[in-house]
């Protein structure tokens, strides 16, 4: 049985999860409203837990894009998916040991700082603009994803869900700072997690249980992991293009985005930072296993594909159509997987928003005010203008966001395009920076316009082209 309408009870769980994320800001910023600082907004006083900082960097990582796109990355290419715990797993391991403690000595407000202490203003000024970009476009990605689901789902326009959580988001960002961002993280994760429990308990028992997932899975070779195990870098799914991709994954994130080293220096010692990351591998774990799950399920589910049997537009649209036909006889339990995607929004966009406040403040207005007054900018006056930047920030994204609906390529092909093309280049600089010392200014310019050049190259080619029909066998 399956409907196709919310129920009142959907539209509740939906609108707790935003009354949540409000009340934490809110809470936070009338508890520090004395503690007026960028310090303190930016980067929490430095006095964080470990707990709820490795908790809010995964919920940041894993964005709606994740839960919408992985899944449908399954369904069509099957099982060696899942070499990317290997790959990411691998990739944490010199962040904790190399990255993120020498990140948090260092007290840096911007991570770009360390660019300019190793070779220039200029190459801290050009890294950091390029990730500001490629940020605000993976954000605006990021909030266009969950109001396509919710569009679906309940009949909501696109723009009011897109607006609507655009000020949700940039509210307790904004009034609650940094603290209130990675609280809202913490309880995002929850629901994060239960909404992607719930689709894949009331999923299996959809199709019978397991034996028939895995009859079904095997026969159109979902599960057929390391049958794709030739190193060919033009194949576009196999064992070892997940396995590299899941390296750099995980590591161009964490070892190199505003997002992941602002959490380190959120945290009392450098020790806490490597604990962190290591906390970090069961989760993505988990994560990275159940998407595979519900993507094999999908397979099994459906008797024809959507797409071929025009249920559905677009590959997007996916994840939204199963969670209406296998929960959608629930009332409320479709609202708790729309809250699901939206709580791994709002954790990216809050992230985003006050990871580039502080990108913009260090790396831009500061050296400007100096050059100016000939003084250092007051606290209050740089705490207020970070805020400024951030809301600043929240309504470029949205705009953005309605730039991106009218795209027709798939959200993950888009936001992992952007990662490579933008996002590799950086992380280069940052290797260069912490491990090979001796490389000089001159170099490392060469280097990564270079780099960054060959890399928007080859990504708007594969946007042009369009992605490689490579998928395995559908059902027709």
């Amino acid at each position: 049985m399956s409907v196709t309408a919310f129920h009142w009870a959907d539209y509740a769980v939906f609108a707790l999860l935003l009354m949540l994320s409000t009340g934490i800001g809110v809470f936070f910023g009338c508890k520090d409203r004395k503690k007026v600082s960028t310090e303190e907004f930016l980067m929490a006083g430095r006095s964080m837990s470990i707990g709820p900082v490795a908790v809010s960097m995964f919920a940041t990582l894993m964005s709606s894009v994740a839960f919408l796109g992985d899944p449908v990355e399954v369904y069509y290419y099957g099982s060696s998916y899942l070499a990317m715990i290997i790959g990411g797993t691998l990739g944490m391991i010199p962040v904790a040991h190399i990255f993120a403690p020498k990140f948090h000595e260092m007290h840096f407000l911007s991570a770009f700082e360390l660019l300019e202490k190793s070779y220039n203003h200029k190459v801290r000024k050009a890294a950091s603009l390029t990730q500001v970009l490629s940020m605000m476009f993976m954000m605006g990605v990021v909030l266009y994803a969950p109001a396509l689901a919710l569009s679906q789902a309940s009949g909501i326009s696109v723009t009011v869900g897109v607006i609507v959580t655009s000020i949700v988001c940039t509210f307790y960002t904004t009034f609650g700072g940094m603290k209130a961002v990675l609280w809202a993280d913490t309880i995002q994760m929850v629901v994060m997690f239960a909404g992607l429990f719930a689709l894949l308990i009331c999923s299996v028992i959809a199709v019978g249980g397991f034996g028939p997932i895995w009859e079904v899975a095997s026969r159109g070779q979902r599960l057929d992991m390391f049958i794709r195990m030739t190193p060919n870098p033009f194949e576009r799914s196999n064992f070892w293009t997940y396995l590299v991709g899941g390296f750099f994954k995980v590591l161009i994130p964490f070892a190199s985005t505003q997002l992941c080293i602002q959490r380190y220096c959120t945290l009392k010692t450098p020790k806490d930072t490597t604990k962190v990351v290591y906390l970090n591998i069961p989760l993505f774990l988990v994560c990275i296993s159940t998407f595979f799950l519900v993507g094999v399920i999908m397979y099994v589910y459906w008797s024809c594909d959507p797409v071929v049997s025009k249920q559905i537009d677009r590959v997007d649209q996916m994840i939204p159509l199963l969670v209406l036909q296998v929960l959608g006889f629930m009332p409320g339990v479709p609202g708790l997987f729309i809250a699901c995607l939206f709580s791994a929004s709002l954790s990216t966009l809050s992230s985003g928003e006050n990871a580039l406040a502080a990108n913009m403040l260090s790396d831009l207005v500061i050296p400007w005010y100096k050059r100016k007054y000939k003084k250092d900018m007051p606290d209050r006056t740089g705490t207020l203008i970070a805020k400024g930047l951030a809301v600043g920030v929240g309504v470029i994204v949205t705009g953005l966001s309605f730039i991106i609906m009218q795209m027709g390529s798939s959200m993950f092909v888009i936001a992992n395009q952007v990662l490579g093309m933008l996002g590799g280049p950086i992380c280069g600089l940052f290797i260069a920076a912490l491990m090979f010392p001796r490389i000089n200014t001159t170099g490392i310019t060469i280097g990564f316009f270079a780099s960054l050049s060959i890399c928007v190259w080859w990504g708007m080619g594969a946007v042009a082209c369009g992605p490689p029909k490579q998928t395995l066998p559908l059902r027709l």
